[in-house]
């Protein structure tokens, strides 16, 4: 069954409303007049002024004289339910005959917010609804006054400064809210155990008051994100629930860098792409993503500043390179201490800068020179590795006569020769 949008205002409304029509119909005395009439033994003494007389608290009478009360105790509908068993039981036991005896109920039936609230056409159409009379006489709204906790509640400053809220008003009385309200599954998830322990929580209290929270909650942005079913399926993931509450997780939320790159469109736009996705959900890139190694690379400043570079990105889109770096002599060779070592001299850096290098390293001859397995063996040797340091051979090799020398046929073939 749908609940109202003003459900919480109603049944404290509805719990007074049926406390007065108790209060009032006890106010009579506790014996009825039966039997004949006869003339009345009458007893003549001195009239009482009007300052003899000492009345008590009024609120309760003067409720009952407004016309708001007059239609309420005149429906059908609501004398229905004062005849139900339900509001029998209700009438008749301990906790609502204190609750109509205390004060605060006094003080309450006694109100001008009260008197408005009774006397309002909203009130009149809902006092006299089916829903209403079906939720007034159901065993649920019966154990709810009766509820210790809810009167408590019902009681509480903070309650009633909610109540009193314009915000919190509009929100009930919003179309929204009362699509959310009548609907099934939230039913569910406000009577669940899950729902109570969260909503006791002082974290979540705590959660819930905080104003950037309340901006956030408020958000647009937020809101849609809120209603993407992948987000909900993320979100009631097991794995996820576990990741967010790690510390280290906590820690990546709160950092600034983290939430300056959240904002940044590019990372929007490289979050939604499929490629993306599919490296994300890789097992390979998790494991690299694990690995020690890898983030002490991915924090290095170095590393930063060639992943931002316009040639590195136009390097790491390139295909050929893509195929290279997925072949397993290459991942042999990236892991070699030697390579890591020789990657990391200054020489090779400027070697591999430079646009004869570069041209020589993307010449056809020079590729098959180099898979050659007789070259192979000449470069690992010590002797030739001394050769190639040695400043006299430098000198030779980057004399323009010798290159001109090295790069003609018959020098080639005399290499070829077997005597030399």
């Amino acid at each position: 069954m749908a609940s109202s949008n003003k459900a919480i205002p109603v049944v404290i409304g509805a719990v007074v409303l049926v406390a007065v029509l108790y209060v009032g119909s006890n106010l009579s005395t506790d014996e009825e007049v039966t039997g004949t009439v006869a003339p009345a033994e009458r007893y003549r003494a001195d009239q009482p002024g009007a300052d003899d007389i000492q009345l008590g608290d009024q609120s309760i009478q003067e409720l009952m004289q407004t016309d708001a009360f007059d239609a309420m105790i005149k429906d059908e509908s609501f004398r229905e339910l004062a005849r139900s068993e339900a509001f029998a039981e209700l009438a008749g036991s301990a906790a609502f005959a204190e609750l109509a005896r205390s004060a605060a109920f006094a003080e309450l039936a006694g109100s001008a917010a009260f008197a408005e609230l009774a006397g309002s056409a909203a009130f009149a159409e809902l006092a006299q609804s089916a829903a209403f009379a079906e939720l007034a006489s159901s065993a649920a709204f019966a154990e709810l006054v009766g509820n210790a906790a809810f009167a408590e509640l019902a009681s509480s400053a903070a309650f009633a400064e909610l109540a009193g809220n314009a915000a919190f008003a509009e929100l009930a009385g919003s179309a929204a809210f009362a699509e959310l309200t009548g609907n099934a599954a939230f039913a569910e998830l406000a009577s669940s155990a899950a729902f109570a322990e969260l909503a006791s929580n002082a974290a979540f209290a705590e959660l819930t008051g905080n104003a950037a929270f309340a901006e956030l909650a408020g958000n647009a942005a937020f809101a849609e994100l809120a209603g993407n079913a992948a987000f909900a399926e993320v979100a009631s993931d097991a794995a996820y629930a576990e990741i967010a509450s790690t510390a280290a997780f906590a820690e990546l939320a709160s950092n600034a860098a983290f939430a300056e790159l959240a904002g940044n469109a590019a990372f929007a736009d490289l979050a939604g792409n499929a490629a993306f996705a599919e490296l994300v959900g890789n097992a390979a890139f998790a494991e690299l993503m694990g690995n020690a190694a890898f983030a002490e690379l991915a924090g290095n400043a170095a590393f930063a500043q060639l992943a931002g570079n316009a040639a590195f990105a136009e390097l790491a889109g390139n295909a050929a390179f893509a195929e290279l770096a997925g072949n397993a002599a290459f991942a042999e060779l990236a892991g070699n201490a030697a390579f890591a070592q020789l990657a990391g001299n200054a020489a090779f850096a400027e070697l591999a800068g430079n646009a004869a290098f570069a041209q020589l390293a993307g010449n056809a001859a020079f590729a098959e020179l180099a898979s050659n397995a007789a070259f192979a063996e000449l470069a690992s040797n010590a002797a030739f590795a001394e050769l190639a340091g040695n400043a006299a051979f430098a000198e030779l090799a980057g004399n323009a006569a010798f290159a001109e020398l090295a790069s003609s046929a018959a020098f080639a073939e005399a290499l070829a020769t077997e005597s030399f």
